[in-house]
């Protein structure tokens, strides 16, 4: 199960090697399944190369993830592909907020890199708010501290 994983890569090497264990599921055939060169499926497994968001997207529909295992995955394939560090602390929150919410063990929460500061943390939770107000003064006082 997806949700077993931190990684997108972690699920993709498992998803492999069960099936070339049950199967004799070969590389090429793996490659041609994803719809992409054997040598670049090579990279993507050695971690040298991203899985394009494409084939991601495709991998997770031809493998019959449901709408959260496949919402999920792909927020572990942007999280991957996302250079920021603003950008990865949003999507590391969304992770988190998956794994907290189907009670994973603690060891797969310790590999999501979270900001530890409060206020970091209670902005994250602020914006989860429909209807959230972005407005400093609005933030600061929610928050308790100075603008």
């Amino acid at each position: 199960m997806v949700f077993e994983y931190s990684d997108y890569l972690g699920f993709l090497k498992a998803y492999f090697d069960k099936k070339n264990a049950e199967e004799g599921l070969t590389l090429r055939k793996f490659a041609v399944f994803l719809s992409i060169d054997h040598s670049n499926l090579s990279r993507i497994l050695k971690g040298e190369r991203k899985l394009p968001i494409i084939v991601a997207e495709a991998f997770a529909k031809k493998i019959g993830l449901n709408s959260l295992e496949h919402e999920y995955f792909m927020l572990l394939v942007e999280y991957a592909h996302i250079t920021t560090a603003k950008a990865k602390s949003i999507i590391a929150g969304e992770i988190n907020n998956f794994q907290t919410q189907r009670n994973l063990p603690l060891a797969a929460l310790k590999s999501v890199p979270i900001n530890p500061d409060i206020i970091t943390v209670a902005l994250l939770e602020l914006t989860e708010m429909r209807e959230f107000d972005f407005n400093p003064k609005t933030i600061s006082r929610l928050l308790d501290v100075e603008e």
